[in-house]
């Protein structure tokens, strides 16, 4: 589900962040959760093992890196090839096929035992990490010599029940998933955009980031990278919809506030800070800043109420930050003629 970005970032650099330094003691820090989640949560990690085994049976082509179907518009070949939903080919009938051919042939195991196991051991390591395309390819030739060696067979003997239980592992098989229709067909354009920014051709960026926005309106890191190149309220809009795609990354939120502020639009400040603490995406503390920036961006609303109210949240998210940042934020307050003496008296019983 991770793709490069924020998430990425805040994932890889955990171990770092506990006090992990060592060369490869990343890997046993990951592990250690893994193993973790295992003895606490038994049940939860046999239904994610299962669920994973399944995708790895599944007929769809999970992209990783690539999106295979993406691939079709620009390939005839490809095209006529492979084929989406509703019935994913070829996969979405050659592991049906190979299944039963595996159960028709299951009299001759132990002659078969290496390609039984190769493909056993191929499962389990996949379906250990993380099920895609490009992990499971070296399965698709065995799966397709069970498939040819083994579902004639199945045909020959049972016929009919073979024939309906083709069609339901057809049908099983490809049930639409929430990985199975993930699709990164945006993503070249995302990282056209990013190279073009790298060597400030701003026109290419802005066209690159615009079709990747259109291609996949959920991916917050087009969008959020399509604000950081546009000016005014286009940028504030852009930001906004990257704050709605990932509420997780508080980066899209904070720059529309802050964009909307500069135009003097407070209320659309407001709403944009105040839905993403609604959304609660993250840990209380990481709302802080949120917090005391709504507090005077209410206040100088004349919301006075509501303003104290949010200092008292961004005490209770993280009262070290609340202390390092308010006396500079009141200072600022002070200085306004117009401040209102409520919200100063607040201020003040807050300092240090």
């Amino acid at each position: 589900a991770m793709r490069p970005g924020r998430h990425w970032e805040e994932l890889t650099t955990e171990p770092k962040r506990h006090g992990v330094r060592q060369p490869g003691a990343s890997s046993a820090y990951f592990r250690g959760k893994a193993l973790d989640f295992v003895v606490e949560e038994p049940v939860s990690a046999l239904v994610l093992a299962a669920r994973k085994l399944y995708l790895f049976c599944h007929g769809a082509e999970i992209p990783r890196d690539t999106d295979v179907y993406a691939a079709r518009r620009d390939s005839l070949v490809v095209g006529v090839l492979i084929w989406p939903r509703p019935v994913h080919f070829p996969d979405g009938v050659l592991i049906p096929a190979a299944l039963l051919g595996i159960a028709a042939l299951w009299r001759e195991r132990r002659r078969l035992a290496a390609p039984l196991a190769m493909l056993a051991v191929l499962a389990v390591v996949t379906a250990a990490f993380f099920v895609t395309s490009r992990h499971r390819v070296p399965a698709l030739p065995l799966f397709a010599l069970f498939a040819a060696a083994g579902a004639p067979l199945a045909w020959r003997r049972w016929r009919w029940f073979a024939g309906g239980a083709a069609a339901v592992l057809i049908v099983v098989l490809n049930i639409p998933t929430w990985e199975t229709q993930v699709s990164y067909e945006g993503e070249l354009d995302f990282y056209r955009g990013l190279a073009a920014t790298e060597v400030h051709d701003m026109r290419q960026a802005r066209a690159a980031l615009r079709r990747a926005t259109e291609v996949n309106p959920d991916d917050a890191r087009a969008w959020f990278e399509l604000g950081n190149i546009l000016d005014g309220r286009d940028a504030a809009d852009a930001w906004v919809r990257a704050a709605k795609a990932d509420p997780w990354d508080l980066r899209p939120s904070r720059r529309a506030a802050q964009a909307f502020a500069r135009h003097g639009d407070l209320d659309a400040a407001i709403a944009v800070l105040q839905a993403s603490i609604d959304v609660r995406a993250r840990p209380d503390a990481e709302y802080a800043p949120d917090h005391l920036n709504l507090a005077f961006m209410r206040a100088e609303r004349g919301q006075v109420a509501a303003a104290i109210e949010h200092v008292h949240a961004a005490v209770r998210a993280d009262r070290n930050y609340v202390r390092a940042t308010l006396p500079r934020m009141a200072e600022a307050v002070r200085q306004n003629a117009a401040a209102d003496p409520a919200f100063l008296r607040a201020l003040e019983e807050l300092k240090p």
